[in-house]
């Protein structure tokens, strides 16, 4: 059998789920809190984009700003509680459509997060959400 040619519509899929799957592998690395595989799927020069309304909002640039953010969201959300509702991927174009539990568990806050890959890796992280209602004495 001959070895299929990759047309770009065929790469293009073969991107998707690939980059598909590094998302999904993220987001269960979060749930386990496995820190070590979380990273490893980030570019170093990552640039995650919070929304300037939250309290820890605004650009953080590189892996290790990233991972400062995270004391701060582990005071906001129960990290462990993420719920993954379906996971998107269009070339290099990730949406992963999450619920995140507040840390007192009263709530439960909707994302979306938006995810750029390039080269095996996240280059660029855009956070949207849903109902600022929950995180209203917060904000």
């Amino acid at each position: 059998m001959p070895l299929q040619q990759l047309t770009p519509e065929r790469a293009d899929t073969v991107s998707s789920d690939s980059n598909l799957a590094l998302v999904t592998s993220m987001y269960e690395a979060v749930k386990h809190g496995d820190l070590d595989t979380f990273v490893a799927a980030l570019s170093p020069d990552i640039v995650v984009i919070e929304p300037a309304f939250l309290p820890y909002g605004g650009t953080y640039r590189g892996v290790d700003k990233f991972l400062s953010l995270f004391g701060d969201l582990a005071a906001t959300f129960d990290v462990a509680g993420l719920s993954v509702d379906r996971v998107i991927a269009d070339g290099e174009t990730v949406l992963g459509f999450l619920r995140m539990p507040l840390a007192d568990q009263k709530s439960v806050l909707d994302v979306i997060e938006q995810s750029t890959i390039r080269d095996g890796r996240v280059t660029e992280m855009r956070i949207f959400v849903h109902d600022l209602g929950a995180l209203s004495p917060r904000c």
